[in-house]
């Protein structure tokens, strides 16, 4: 599927990425979904404006049953013309019922309605005048070390290529191995949350097919996750294993495209917000 580019529909100005594990009450649904989007910004006001009016849109697409949740990030590093999203726009939704409802051609005029009234065109004019919508892509939660949301202040994106021959064994040693060592880090202090996404629609060659995120609160707490002794950690929990012979069986089933480091702007299910 191609990337989706129909910025001309009000609802995707308002799409944000979300990298933590959302909330889900007592019981997880079977899949969560993240329809990402990229922003290019021409304005030094896009944050603010996104924050403010991202949420009032979202608010009203969530109580129309569309979305689950709703996170704006801002990406730090890389950044100038290195930087192909100013900003991660994603929603979270847990059915493709809900999807369908989203590109359904009256949903974005419907829904800006109901959060703006009679300035829901005058919203999505400020909008194109502030930023280029570049493109969106589906992932789907593979695996995540806590079951709710961390709201980190950062994350540390890393987009991976993994063959489609080596997908079911990347996903068992991410989930039978990797996982299991990382919830125990996380358990001791030494980690926030861990998540790992399968891209599912869309995308481009530079984006690799699986993302995995680290989240953490300040690049104090990201420096100080080197005196972490995984290597013990690790024996702990999988006494059985040689940490250096698993790290070459990973590298040899994905290979590393690129990394990203996002700060959180907003998020809609966020107490504060």
């Amino acid at each position: 599927m191609k990337t989706i580019k129909k910025a001309k529909l009000i609802y995707l100005l308002f799409f944000t990425f979300i990298f933590q594990a959302p909330s889900f009450g007592q019981e997880a649904p079977e899949n969560v979904y993240v329809e990402i989007g990229c922003i290019k910004s021409k304005s030094n006001e896009l944050g603010s404006w996104l924050k403010e009016n991202g949420i009032k849109f979202n608010k009203a697409a969530q109580e129309a049953g569309a979305v689950l949740d709703w996170v704006l990030v801002e990406t730090m590093y890389p950044n100038g013309e290195e930087c192909k999203c100013d900003y991660r726009m994603v929603t979270v939704f847990t059915d493709m019922k809900q999807l369908d409802m989203m590109i359904a051609p009256d949903f974005g005029p419907r829904t800006a309605g109901k959060a703006f009234g009679d300035k829901a065109l005058e919203m999505y004019n400020t909008f194109q005048s502030m930023a280029d919508f570049v493109g969106s892509q589906i992932y789907i939660l593979r695996s995540s070390a806590l079951q709710g949301p961390s709201y980190s202040a950062m994350s540390m994106i890393n987009f991976i290529q993994v063959d489609d021959d080596n997908k079911s064994d990347y996903r068992k040693i991410v989930d039978d191995v990797w996982m299991p060592a990382i919830r125990e880090a996380v358990k001791a202090g030494h980690l926030r949350d861990f998540s790992v996404w399968e891209r599912i629609m869309g995308g481009a060659d530079d984006e690799g097919n699986y993302i995995t995120v680290l989240d953490f609160d300040s690049f104090t707490y990201l420096d100080n996750m080197k005196n972490m002794d995984f290597p013990t950690i690790f024996k702990k929990v999988h006494p059985d294993k040689d940490l250096k012979e698993i790290r070459e069986q990973s590298d040899q089933l994905s290979e590393d495209v690129k990394q990203e480091i996002v700060r959180l702007v907003a998020a809609l299910n966020k107490p504060e917000n």
